[in-house]
C-alpha cells in the first residue's frame, strides 16, 4: 500500500483538519483503504495504543494499516499453505505416499521420485508427512 493513498484516506476521514483521528474516523480511513475491519473494539485499542487521549495522528494512522496488512497477509499465507496441504492429504488428513501419487498424476514423477519426496519432508519417519512437516517445507522452498 503506498504512502500517499494512506494519507489520502486518512486526510478525507480527517473532517475538521486537525490532523488527528478518533476510531471511528480511524474505521473510515481504513474502510477507505479497503482493509478489513473485523472488530472495531480492536480498532479502538490500535487508536488507544498507537494515539494520544483516543485520537490517533498520521505517524499513528500507518501504524495501524501497517499492523493491519502484515496481519491479513500473515492470514491469508497460513490459508495458502492449509489449502496446499488439503490438496495433497488423503481422507485422514494427512500426506501418505499413496496421496502424493494421486495429487500429482498429472506429473511427470516416478515412483522413486515421490518416495524422496517424502522422505525428504517426513522428518520424523513415520511414513507420513503432518502439517508441521509440510509447514517446514513449504517455507524451505520459498513458498511464503
Amino acid at each position: 500500500m503506498r504512502q500517499k493513498e494512506i494519507r489520502q484516506a486518512f486526510n478525507a476521514a480527517d473532517t475538521v483538519g486537525a490532523g488527528l483521528l478518533d476510531s471511528e474516523a480511524t474505521c473510515t480511513a481504513l474502510e477507505l483503504l479497503q482493509l478489513p475491519i473485523l472488530d472495531k473494539a480492536l480498532i479502538e485499542d490500535m487508536v488507544t495504543s498507537e494515539g494520544v487521549e483516543g485520537y490517533v495522528d498520521m505517524d499513528g494512522f500507518k501504524s495501524i494499516v501497517q499492523e493491519l496488512v502484515n496481519s491479513s497477509s500473515s492470514s491469508s499465507s497460513q490459508q495458502k499453505i492449509q489449502d496446499a496441504y488439503r490438496l495433497l492429504a488423503d481422507d485422514s488428513g494427512v500426506i501418505t505416499l499413496e496421496s502424493l501419487r494421486d495429487a500429482s498424476q498429472q506429473e511427470d514423477w516416478s515412483l522413486r521420485e515421490l518416495k524422496e519426496m517424502m522422505n525428504e519432508a517426513d522428518t520424523n519417519h513415520d511414513g507420513i508427512i503432518d502439517m508441521q512437516e509440510f509447514k517446514r517445507v513449504w517455507h524451505r522452498a520459498g513458498m511464503s
